[in-house]
């Protein structure tokens, strides 16, 4: 039988041809199309894809669909609790609630609350379970019999015999009479400090943002790496440079950290002492060298300042990474590192570790910049370098990075573009007592207002507030203090924010960025 071959075939004989049918069927779509509003359309098929609901029931009521859509995208649930002053402010009025119900949904007004509730939090949540874990080592470490609450080794020489008559008179004084009195008030202060540390781990949790890249952890961690260390700086500069203080100061705070956040997560005595002993031990192993060179800065040993610094930075990077990589292994072992032990798979566990050595690396260069700038800066002017200063600028850093925040959520604010006063009213709740300001350098703040016409101030809300601000200080001299409502509600995102923001800062103790380089 011969081959059929289609290529000699002529298919449009058939009244089969392909251009034409291509034509006729354009021409039917587009004649269809142009009859339909293409937004329209476009909109309905968006909330068909989010919804998950037929096209032509969405076209039947999309309004429906849409309020569907962005009520689901708000977590209602718990909201009283986790934002009380964003929920009183849409409790208090529905028009709050219409009006500012797009930055309900993308959580900007309990984002700027949070802000409010974290300023310096943070650094303070560190010291707070420091504190706590000491407490709790040193009531652990306490006899659970009443005669030998005061160690007899602890009396001086000749009056050991004393000590259990002290101990009886100590005990007698908080009202313990036996020693099952001493073992349930021991325990009950046990449970209530463990309780305390639990509590403020969930709060630092709450306040560290869930995005963070790289970058951003690793200069949150040197900026709170900084302000840890800011005791024992300041007990090293005291003491001429002798970095003994500072290593001492690390040890005990890494230890009563370490101790009060093993126990919470349910290590038994012993076991939070090997861990926290091990941490501490690592934490001050490690910093042996680079406090070493420190010390030589701070004292003047140094023979050359760039030569001492950079060795510094060598020394602090490989000494940091080994501490970030021994100290996981001591939580792996010790069975705190959830992270880890949920990870699925040797490549996972890398990825984890990899991006723990870069943060590390990145509150490296954060910190030990700062550490290395301040010992030279001790050995250039006689140590004029104090606590106060140090918490100063760390403190600085905070703010700056607030001012950016609060700036960002105001100009991505719908509630602010459609009424100022509602927003503004909503900021000064969600600062409640906080009474912060924005200050502005007072000089600066008059040349830029010296630019503008009477009549561009009275039109512009930002340059009004400014005036007014700038009227008040004036008669003292001081900075321009700008309340946070009136920053956020007029002055954010316009041209005088741009203009001024390099001398900006969120209190009149602070120097902002163009002072320190003045």
């Amino acid at each position: 039988m011969p081959e059929l071959n289609l290529d000699k075939i002529d298919l449009g004989g058939f009244g089969v041809n392909e251009e034409e049918q291509q034509q006729t069927q354009l021409n039917a779509n587009m004649t269809e199309a142009v009859k339909v509003n293409p937004d329209q359309h476009a909109q309905t098929t968006k909330l068909s894809k989010e919804s998950g609901v037929p096209e032509f029931a969405v076209q039947s009521n999309p309004e429906q669909i849409q309020q569907k859509l962005k009520l689901d995208k708000i977590n209602l649930e718990g909201m009283t609790q986790r934002a009380p002053k964003t929920s009183k402010f849409l409790t208090a009025d529905v028009n709050n609630s219409v009006i500012a119900q797009e930055d309900v949904v993308t959580n900007l007004l309990e984002g700027i609350e949070k802000t409010f509730d974290g300023m310096g939090r943070s650094i303070g949540i560190g010291f707070d379970i420091q504190g706590r874990g000491l407490l709790l080592a040193s009531n652990e470490a306490t006899s659970s019999r009443i005669d030998d609450l005061i160690p007899a080794g602890a009396m001086p020489i000749g009056m050991e015999h004393v000590a259990r008559d002290l101990s009886r008179e100590f005990a007698a004084t908080a009202g313990i009479e036996t020693d099952e009195q001493l073992a349930t008030a021991k325990q009950e202060a046990n449970d209530r400090l463990i309780g305390e540390i639990v509590e403020l781990q969930k709060e630092r949790q709450v306040l560290t943002p869930e995005d963070m890249n790289i970058v951003q952890e690793g200069v949150r961690a040197g900026v709170e790496s900084l302000a840890n260390m800011a005791p024992g700086l300041a007990l090293t500069v005291l003491s001429g440079g002798r970095t003994a203080p500072l290593l001492v100061t690390i040890g005990a705070q890494t230890f009563t950290s370490s101790y009060g956040e093993g126990r919470a997560e349910g290590l038994t005595v012993e076991e939070a002492r090997w861990f926290a002993s091990i941490d501490a031990a690592i934490e001050v192993g490690t910093e042996l060298l680079p406090t070493k060179t420190i010390e030589t800065i701070l004292t003047g040993k140094s023979k050359g300042l760039t030569k001492s610094a950079l060795k510094f930075a060598v020394q602090e990077m490989g000494t940091e990474q080994l501490a970030t990589a021994l100290q996981t292994v001591n939580s792996y072992m010790f069975g705190l590192d959830k992270e880890l032990e949920n990870a699925e798979g040797a490549q996972e566990i890398i990825n984890i570790q990899l991006r723990r050595q870069a943060v590390t690396a990145i509150a490296t260069i954060v910190a030990g910049g700062a550490q290395i700038g301040a010992a030279t800066a001790v050995n250039k002017t006689v140590a004029k370098l104090t606590q106060t200063e140090q918490e100063q600028a760390t403190q600085g850093d905070i703010e700056q990075r607030n001012i950016d925040k609060l700036s960002a959520d105001s100009v991505k604010s719908k509630l602010r573009e459609r009424d100022v006063e509602s927003f503004k009213q909503f900021i000064r709740e969600a600062d409640g007592e906080n009474n912060t300001h924005v200050f502005i350098d007072g000089v600066q703040t008059s040349l830029f207002l010296q630019s503008k016409t009477r009549e561009e101030i009275d039109a512009d809300p930002a340059l009004k507030a400014l005036a007014n601000a700038a009227r008040e200080s004036r008669a003292t001299g001081a900075d321009v203090a700008v309340p946070v409502d009136e920053f956020m509600g007029d002055i954010a995102g316009t041209e005088a924010a741009t203009e001024l923001r390099e001398h900006m800062t969120m209190s009149d103790e602070t120097v902002s960025p163009f002072r320190q380089e003045c």
